[in-house]
């Protein structure tokens, strides 16, 4: 995926499913969730937990299972899906080998066919003994398991089997539990290089090309600890994560929410999008204690098909993408029709007569909601973060947010900074590349600007820098703040891992600092020729005095 953007809207063109989607990267949602990954069958593989997924399609959302009630991913896809909207990254938290409930030894009797509903979807650690107990039967040679159904079934005694029809026997088993799924599994962690929950969003840039940028948790972002998290995710990769209302929440007590400590909407976090009410809607989803079997024996799934209620955030955030890839990340999310809701949980007066109405009071608190007009179908409604009212600042409206960071992620990307070598000849430092920069090349400046010649004529060499002694003072902070926090750097990852960082930064500052044959380049690039471009770099001239005559300078940079 290209890294870079271009002046505009971005499109990449991802060739998934039966017609390739364009998609803006603005208009990627972060989703994380649980999925019934157990429910996933051929040909569509089921995602690993805690492994952020690319969605782009329908065939993609099957890798995370039907929509189960309980399990909060496939319902969320599905809203995103129906407002037109492209690309999802996904993180199913769930791993039915943690979070399950056990089912003690408990009586079962074969009916006539030879089968026994356990009455859970989604089974594993299934043991089957006689009643009284004494034997223990054998899968595959006694009987056989439809665990995805929670159906066992007897092998005939003509194929081997055991057990007769009618036989009354003890069962113990697990099934997968959406329930036992925690906010601290949502938030995740960073343990020993391993990202989990929504911390996993930080690793898409490395293995994408792009992070995403609206980022929601349904279901759970209504609990102070996620919605404090995603507001930190947020942070970190420049997106806007959504938080939501806990059910049956009235209008006064969402604005009072506001001011109360604990609560996820007291906030004031400019990347913060609070999303009121909760959302009617039409769920046909599949039952999980709800099989049934048919007068043959098999299993027959029942799905709910009644009005149920779902968090707010995941049909706002299909709104927004969709938005994006009709209008552009510019455009507020405001106003914009959403489809597959049937109407609010509770009810509320919109006007856009009446300053007192219950929509205009939401937006004057920052609160994001649902208007309802005749004819003009249900809308996103509020234009503003959760920064309002406490900034006025223009940067607390939703789109000057997202622009202002496509804008400073474009200013950071354009300037392609990379360490380079003075030698033309390939250097290789053996330790470096097993213990430090696994398959690492240092390039000339030579071997980066001869592709952009050649292939990309739209691109202009603007500036190049030589950045060597700025890269040495860069390791003497990172070197100091090793030492600083060593303790904590041991006990986390061994002894090993500190000597072996405070070898490569010991070395690499005396490489730089001493012109050894490394070097830092800071390439300027135009889209075009840029005649707005300053003449001189008379304006870095205070900060570069301010600089030389730091401490840090001559002989004092040296390594520890």
């Amino acid at each position: 995926m290209p890294a870079s953007f271009l002046h505009g809207i971005e499109v990449i063109e991802v060739p998934n499913g039966p017609v390739p989607v364009s998609v803006v990267k603005s208009a990627v949602i972060g989703l994380v969730g649980t999925a019934p990954s157990w429910a996933v069958g051929g040909p569509s593989v089921a995602a690993a937990p805690n492994t952020p997924t690319l969605v782009s399609s329908a065939l993609d959302a099957a890798n995370f299972g039907p929509i189960i009630r309980g399990y909060t991913i496939p319902h969320a896809l599905a809203a995103i899906q129906a407002q037109g909207a492209g690309q999802a990254i996904v993180v199913n938290v769930l791993d039915p080998t943690r979070h399950f409930t056990a089912i003690a030894a408990t009586a079962f009797t074969f009916n006539s066919q030879g089968a026994i509903n356990l009455g859970h979807m989604g089974v594993s650690s299934v043991v089957v003994t006689s009643s009284p107990a004494g034997t223990t039967y054998i899968a595959g040679t006694d009987y056989t398991l439809d665990a995805i159904n929670g159906v066992v079934s007897i092998v005939p005694a003509g194929s081997g089997g055991h057990i007769t029809a009618g036989a009354s026997v003890l069962i113990a088993f697990n099934y997968a539990d959406p329930s036992k799924v925690t906010d601290a599994d949502i938030v995740g962690a960073v343990t020993g290089g391993v990202f989990t929950g929504m911390q996993a969003f930080q690793t898409t840039f490395g293995t994408l090309g792009f992070f995403p940028k609206i980022l929601i948790a349904p279901g759970y972002s209504q609990d102070a600890p996620v919605a404090t998290a995603l507001s930190a995710a947020a942070n970190k990769i420049r997106a806007m994560a959504l938080v939501d209302s806990a059910p049956a929440t009235s209008a006064a007590a969402a604005i009072a929410n506001r001011a109360v400590a604990g609560n996820g909407f007291a906030t004031t976090s400019k990347r913060i999008i609070l999303c009121y009410p909760q959302e009617s809607f039409f769920d046909s989803g599949i039952v999980p204690t709800g099989v049934i079997l048919s007068s043959s024996g098999a299993p027959l799934t029942t799905q709910f098909n009644a009005t149920a209620v779902a968090p707010y955030s995941q049909w706002v955030a299909g709104a927004m993408a969709a938005r994006d890839l009709a209008k552009g990340y510019w455009w507020s999310p405001s106003n914009t029709q959403v489809t597959g809701i049937l109407g609010p949980d509770v009810q509320l007066y919109a006007s856009i007569l009446d300053p007192s109405s219950d929509v205009n009071n939401l937006n004057a608190a920052g609160i994001v909601t649902v208007f309802n007009a005749f004819g003009t179908g249900l809308r996103v409604w509020g234009n503003r973060s959760a920064a309002y009212p406490s900034a006025t600042t223009p940067d607390n409206f939703i789109s000057v947010r997202r622009t202002m960071d496509v804008i400073e992620e474009s200013v950071e990307l354009a300037m392609l900074q990379f360490i380079s070598r003075t030698n033309p000849s390939p250097i290789s430092n053996p330790w470096l590349e097993k213990y430090v920069f696994p398959g690492y090349y240092n390039p000339s400046l030579g071997e980066v600007l001869k592709p952009i010649e050649r292939e990309h004529r739209q691109l202009h060499l603007v500036d190049v820098e030589n950045m060597r002694y700025h890269y040495a003072l860069t390791l003497k902070h990172w070197l100091e703040r090793l030492e600083r926090n060593a303790d904590r750097v041991r006990a986390q990852w061994g002894e090993e891992v500190l000597r072996t960082f405070r070898l490569y930064l010991n070395g690499g500052l005396a490489d730089f600092a001493h012109g050894a044959g490394t070097l830092v380049y800071q390439v300027l690039l135009s889209h075009g020729f840029d005649n707005n471009a300053p003449l001189t770099r008379h304006h870095h001239a205070a900060v570069t005095e301010a600089v030389r005559t730091w401490p840090a300078r001559g002989p004092a940079l040296e390594p520890a």
